[in-house]
């Protein structure tokens, strides 16, 4: 309604066994890596650092479901973070379609370059170290909720078709946070094995 395209989706769930949740991501919300940004507008928020996938190209409306290797494809795997912050002022007593019309908390995205490793088979886990201000939160044998977190994606393009929606090229798929830590002014994540993403609150 305020002009602005969405620039991805926030998708996330428990476990393999469980639906999705899902909500858009304004495109004005997704930042390259080395961003500043003003501090003032994410008042106590949270980072989270998570695995995401750009799309290349789009994933239109077709006969038959999407599969996993369809999707793989048309998606490269990028290291992002994301800044969590509901804008109610009790997120616990919202309702889950409250929490959705709020896009998941999602206050806004920051993503690195494309991994140097293929999203055509991901590792099963990641190291991944998140830098607070200098400080280390450290995540260690990381294994995403559902197991392979393109299955969200696959999830994702075939929900979005019925719908009347698509996936399209350039959009950012994230998938669920891996590390959580406070805001601070310095904040990088590096995931060995895929890339580094930073951003600076000033």
């Amino acid at each position: 309604a305020l002009g602005d395209a969405i620039g991805g989706w926030k998708i996330g769930a428990g476990g393999p066994d469980e639906t999705p949740l899902y909500a858009p991501i304004l495109a004005d919300e997704i930042h390259a890596s080395g961003a500043t940004l003003a501090a003032a507008d994410f008042p106590d928020a949270l980072v989270e650092a998570e695995i995401a996938f750009r799309l290349r190209h789009d994933v239109p409306p077709r006969g038959d479901a999407y599969d996993l290797a369809t999707v793989a494809a048309a998606v490269e795997m990028l290291p992002a973070l994301e800044i969590y912050r509901s804008r109610y002022g009790d997120p616990g007593a919202v309702t889950q379609s409250e929490n959705l019309a709020d896009c998941l908390a999602n206050a806004g995205l920051v993503v690195g370059d494309p991994s140097a490793g293929s999203a055509q088979d991901p590792a099963p886990s990641w190291d991944i170290d998140l830098v607070i201000d200098g400080g280390i939160r450290e995540g260690r044998v990381l294994r995403h909720p559902v197991g392979d977190p393109r299955r969200l994606v696959v999830w994702l393009a075939n929900e979005l078709i019925a719908r009347g929606e698509m996936l399209r090229a350039g959009q950012v798929v994230t998938t669920g946070a891996l590390v959580l830590g406070p805001l601070g002014r310095d904040i990088r994540g590096e995931w060995r094995g895929i890339g580094a993403v930073s951003v600076r609150f000033g």
